[in-house]
């Protein structure tokens, strides 16, 4: 499906990810004889009918309104094609082949596969949500306005107040991101549970560890965890493409208990529940129960601070060991040329791509 759609836009084979993302969001609403009653596979997960008033033919051309408020004597369109749906930002995301750049606007008119009636639905499902903003705005407005009018009443002065309309600077027309940026766009993000389950979980798997207890200059100094960048990954998928090899992806287990503490910091734990010292180093050491025993920590555990930094160092003495460089333009990507052959790893923590 996503071949045929690359093709028949006439778009090139460099979009075929944007064409793979459009087709599985078709065929997630799209009816399916496999579930009961030919629902979709986006009505079996959410019980809810899903809307395809928005779905449009892929590589559709269109006009894209950069500003509507603009009144300057300038372009308020740019000509584009349409190669999406926006996920968590509404609105469709727009090539614009003068720019050269992908966007995401609610704002596209004259969609060419659409006729004028079809096109104005279209405009309408994204401006529902901005009326009843705006007109929550003027409200508040209106209401502002008469209440320092009754109070000028009062003190026997009349009042003239001068409406202002509400400058346009701050929205966004179009735009390029994906995903929220900070905690209050994943707040009105469509993942909003999935995003405040997985902070929950976050912060039990911190209050489990006592990763709050640890005290900088006396448990850690310095912390660190290998992240490599998206463009990165993308370049070493390209690269495995192009070379017609599969890119293949491990994970180490036990990642951070295989690297060694810094050796000038000493770090004490309780025994861990489930575990007992023996009579004898009882003993031996002069107390009578585990709970007034302190354990000196030899290897560096999950939900340390300083944990990544040294799984890192470790994985990148064991790289360099075996004849890997550490790229200058990423430091998560490490690359080894030996007998014509090119070997690139890309580290995500403790994930190697």
């Amino acid at each position: 499906m996503a071949r045929c759609m690359v093709f028949a836009c006439g778009l090139p084979l460099s979009f075929w990810g944007d064409a793979v993302q459009y087709a599985a969001y078709i065929l997630n609403r799209a009816p399916t004889n496999a579930n009961p009653g030919r629902a979709s596979p986006l009505k079996i997960l959410t019980k809810q009918t899903p809307q395809l008033g928005k779905i449009v033919v892929f590589g559709s051309s269109c006009t894209v309104q950069r500003d509507p408020t603009n009144k300057n004597f300038s372009q308020r369109a740019q000509q584009g094609m349409i190669i999406g749906i926006g996920e968590e930002v509404k609105g469709y995301r727009v090539y614009l082949p003068k720019d050269k750049k992908v966007v995401t606007s609610q704002h596209v008119q004259n969609i060419e596969t659409l006729n004028k009636t079809q096109n104005l639905h279209v405009q309408r499902l994204y401006q529902d949500r901005d009326s009843a903003e705006a007109e929550q705005e003027s409200r508040e407005q209106g209401s502002g306005a008469a209440n320092q009018g009754s109070a000028g009443k009062e003190n026997g002065t009349k009042v003239r107040r001068k409406v202002r309309k509400k400058s346009s600077k701050k929205k966004t027309w179009t735009r390029e991101r994906h995903g929220p940026r900070n905690y209050k766009e994943a707040m009105h993000s469509q993942s909003k549970v999935g995003r405040m389950k997985a902070m929950v979980e976050e912060l039990k798997a911190l209050e489990g560890n006592s990763v709050w207890e640890q005290t900088f200059g006396v448990n850690y100094s310095v912390t660190f965890a290998a992240v490599i960048d998206m463009t990165c990954v993308k370049l070493i998928l390209v690269l495995a493409r192009k070379w017609r090899v599969p890119a293949k992806h491990g994970d180490v287990p036990n990642a951070y208990v295989k690297a060694d503490k810094e050796e000038d910091l000493w770090i004490y734990i309780r025994v861990p529940q489930g575990m007992k010292v023996s009579e004898e180093i009882l003993k031996e050491l002069g107390v009578e129960t585990d709970a007034k025993v302190a354990l000196e920590l030899k290897k560096a555990l999950y939900g340390l601070k300083q944990a990544g930094r040294l799984w890192s160092k470790l994985l990148h003495a064991k790289l360099e060991e075996i004849g890997f460089h550490q790229s200058l333009v990423d430091m998560c990507v490490y690359y080894r040329y030996k007998a014509g052959v090119l070997i690139v790893v890309g580290v995500y923590v403790d994930d190697l791509l």
